[in-house]
């Protein structure tokens, strides 16, 4: 609990600084004091402790990959949680039961469609004990998952579902206060299973081999580079809002 309380605290922190459009787009080449640098449509982050993996099953600071990655909920102006990639969200009565509706111009960054199943893929490719996600324990009170994380159930018996292309499916063990907050973090993003499968150990290991959800795609970085070049995504669904923040 005390674990899920700070990861809690930092992702608060986290969207507040970094998130969905918030690296806007500029005419001029500038560099702020956070190492990031504008060129026209393109952003140059400089760190000193660089990402091994942007998997994000594998990833352990998802601050780097707010921009790039976007789930059901981001956060939007002031901080309010505002829908990402699902339009609309329907709680039932005894609030364990979640059911999200996929955009229908949910895009990946190469303009194939984000469905349903890539959210349940990407979940169980997470919480499976071959996996050795560090952040696995965050799916804690979802039907099954600590279960599975204790290697009694396999992966498969995860409570989500796609009911159809754009319909998920979320059932919990218990309600939880914050579920729709923590569905912003990018642990619940969806994940091309296409690309996981071409890409094997190489998958999230350069800005080549992997498909991004976000406003940003990454375009420059290699494993451990302390620069990432970031561009934005021609097929993100809510482009127009973006390109023009800021």
């Amino acid at each position: 609990m005390k674990r899920l309380l700070s990861v809690l605290g930092v992702l608060g922190l986290t969207l507040l600084v970094l998130t969905g459009c918030h690296p806007s787009t500029q005419s001029a080449t500038k560099s702020d004091n956070k190492g990031v640098m504008l060129h026209n449509q393109n952003v140059t982050i400089v760190q000193q402790t660089p990402p091994d993996t942007v998997d994000i099953s594998k990833v352990t600071s998802f601050s780097k990959l707010r921009s790039s990655t976007e789930g059901l909920f981001r956060q939007g102006k002031n901080g309010h949680l505002v829908a990402g990639l699902a339009s609309k969200t329907q709680v039932s009565h005894n609030s364990t039961i979640y059911d999200f509706t996929i955009r229908q111009n949910a895009r990946w960054s190469n303009g194939q469609p984000i469905t349903a199943q890539d959210f349940v893929y990407s979940w169980k490719r997470t919480i499976a004990k071959s996996t050795h996600s560090v952040n696995a324990n965050l799916f804690a009170g979802i039907k099954n998952a600590t279960a599975i994380r204790r290697g009694q159930l396999p992966a498969s018996k995860l409570g989500v579902t796609a009911v159809s292309a754009h319909h998920l499916r979320v059932t919990l063990d218990h309600p939880i206060a914050y579920f729709k907050t923590l569905l912003a973090y990018p642990l619940f993003a969806p994940q091309s299973k296409t690309e996981v499968q071409r890409y094997g150990t190489r998958y999230g290991k350069r800005a080549s081999t992997q498909l991004y959800s976000g406003p940003f795609k990454l375009v420059k970085w290699r494993s451990n580079c302390k620069t990432r070049v970031l561009a934005p995504n021609p097929y993100y669904w809510d482009k127009r809002t973006c390109t023009s923040t800021g």
